[in-house]
């Protein structure tokens, strides 16, 4: 028999690409795997830093672009999240309500005062 597992939330679905993994997680961790092996190839053979030290370089340098493909906050991936928490944090943070037809209705009513005053001189 074949047996396929059907999640309870339909939005937790993920199609799965290769070796179980999705086209996110594929994506965000080919991206680190690439600047983990450039960092230690250029930390290391350019700027000659030890191994360790270098180590240590690469785990700083490839564990956000890790991150952001398979660890989720509030139930969304990390990458959305970071973007949403700078936009709220360096953005505007208060939004100002216009009125459009009070708007309207003081412009014209100041124009209706103006009139009166006219013709009371």
């Amino acid at each position: 028999m074949l047996y396929v597992k059907i999640p309870k939330e339909i939005r937790d679905y993920e199609e799965k690409m290769f070796l179980g993994l999705s086209l996110r997680q594929m994506f965000w961790g080919g991206l680190s795997l690439t600047l983990g092996v450039a960092t230690y190839l250029l930390s290391s053979k350019v700027f000659g830093i030890g191994t360790q030290i270098c180590s240590y370089i690469v785990m700083v340098i490839v564990f956000p672009t890790f991150a952001c493909g398979y660890i989720k906050i509030n139930d969304m991936y990390c990458d959305k999240y970071v973007k949403i928490y700078i936009k709220y944090r360096f953005g505007q943070q208060q939004f100002l309500y216009k009125n459009y037809q009070t708007e309207r209705r003081s412009k014209n009513a100041s124009k209706g005062i103006k009139k009166i005053k006219e013709y009371e001189e």
